[in-house]
């Protein structure tokens, strides 16, 4: 009788101690876990465009998308609240896509450069490209510089603040002769075969967890590893489309209006500066419509049960393992449920929420230098291309990042860019590079054309 007792308590005071360690995990991972986790479940064309070989790791063992069977049910109330916000449940067609997790809104402005006009600014929205030179990489400051001579004699150097890159971008369309190893699916179209397979690779984990429990324990509760991986193949399956590229030409109204040439000027938060420059319809829709979700009702209402359903599989889970799991099964679950903790932790501090994506892919290719340019091309399914050549200069603080944008802002034609180069070959503070060029080669030239 008292051994009967004794196993009670014991039996008791572990189910208290599963009970509270399971409290601790969900309250923790609950904090760590951001809505980016929900926009990549919603717009996976995107955020698995980039899939690799050199992140295939990373997506399989630390994507916030892999350990998806995690506490994540405070940020699916956060993404929902910005659904209410936004006043997407209203009804059909209602409310504003841009700034949920269907379509992220960056929060910047762009100012508007044209002859003869005042600066304008207006908002850059989604603006996939300058979400793309955000993910470059500033390369550490060359620990040899000629000294600047002023009267035979070094002139006094201004304090290193901030190493601040000045991107100049030139986006343009692309004919049929375009680069080889440049090009870039796009990421507006049905969901591929990359992302199917991206999809299951972000949860190996959970497949191979789900497939040991039910070989050992022939258990229904291996279905709760399995249930992340379905629901995402369901949301997959029921994407919402997206607006693509579109033309030179985007209407016959449009056909005899002159095309015009201007630069739009990007302050991007702790990088520096970046300047675009190209044909109003070749950059515009990346700052208006591009990746925007074409309104279908029916497939909101499902994404949003989905990410309901999301939020439900983590008390869904707590619930079965302290009512009807046995001990051993507990412990896994527990168990697989701190792994899940500490991926969402490590993912958040090293850049996972753009791993994989269209922006690192593009920030990749860019990376790559050929015949002293870096260029990428963007093309969608109907051979809609849009040429992208990028040079990039780094400065030692912002202030000298401003006046070399107001440089390239003053420039208008060829002539005038070479000669900026003259100009400023001699300044040691200002260091020019096409992604690939090293500092002892980097004072050649501060501009390139397209």
């Amino acid at each position: 009788m008292a051994s009967t007792e004794d196993s009670d308590d014991i039996s008791f005071h572990a189910a208290a101690v599963l009970g509270a360690l399971g409290n601790l995990l969900g309250y923790i991972g609950a904090e760590v876990a951001t809505d980016d986790i929900f926009e990549r479940l919603l717009w996976p064309q995107r955020f698995f465009n980039g899939i690799s070989c050199r992140n295939a790791l990373q997506i399989g063992l630390l994507m916030p998308m892999g350990p998806m069977g995690g506490p994540l049910h405070r940020a699916a109330l956060y993404t929902l609240d910005k659904f209410y916000r936004n006043e997407l449940f209203k009804g059909e067609a209602q409310g504003n896509m841009l700034g949920s997790a269907f379509f992220r809104d960056t929060g910047l402005k762009y100012r508007l450069h044209e002859p003869c006009k005042k600066p304008q600014r207006e908002y850059v929205r989604n603006g996939l490209w300058v979400r793309a030179i955000q993910q470059m990489p500033i390369p550490p400051r060359p620990q040899k510089e000629q000294p600047d001579l002023e009267h035979g004699q070094p002139k006094p150097r201004r304090p290193v603040r901030a190493r601040t890159a000045v991107s100049q971008l030139q986006l343009s369309h692309a004919g049929l002769d375009r680069p080889s190893g440049c090009t870039i699916g796009h990421d507006t179209g049905p969901v591929t075969l990359r992302c199917i397979i991206a999809i299951f690779l972000s949860e190996i984990t959970g497949i191979a967890m789900g497939t040991l429990f039910a070989a050992l324990w022939r258990s229904w509760f291996a279905l709760l590893w399995l249930l992340p991986l379905l629901l995402k193949l369901l949301s997959a399956y029921f994407t919402i489309p997206r607006e693509g590229l579109i033309s030179k030409v985007s209407s016959v109204t449009e056909r005899d209006k002159p095309l015009k040439t201007v630069k739009f000027e990007v302050h991007l938060r702790g990088h520096g500066f970046l300047v675009i420059e190209g044909e109003d319809t070749a950059v515009l829709q990346f700052f208006r419509h591009y990746g925007h979700p074409v309104r279908h009702r029916a497939r909101e209402l499902i994404q949003i049960c989905i990410v309901i359903l999301f939020g439900c599989v983590f008390p869904s889970g707590m619930l079965c393992a302290l009512v009807w799991m046995p001990p051993n099964l507990q412990y896994l679950w527990l168990g697989y449920q701190l792994y899940a903790t500490i991926a969402m932790h490590v993912q958040r501090y090293s850049g996972g929420h753009i791993w994989a994506t269209t922006e690192e892919r593009i920030a990749r290719v860019l990376s790559r230098t050929k015949d002293g340019e870096s260029v990428a091309v963007l093309e969608d399914q109907d051979r809609i291309a849009i040429k992208a050549t990028l040079t990039r200069n780094f400065v030692n603080n912002y202030a000298e990042g401003t006046k070399f944008v107001e440089k390239i802002l003053a420039t208008n034609d060829f002539d005038d860019i070479k000669g900026l180069q003259k100009e400023d070959r001699s300044d040691s503070n200002v260091s020019t590079s096409t992604m690939s060029t090293t500092s002892a080669d980097s004072t050649s030239g501060l501009l390139r054309t397209r």
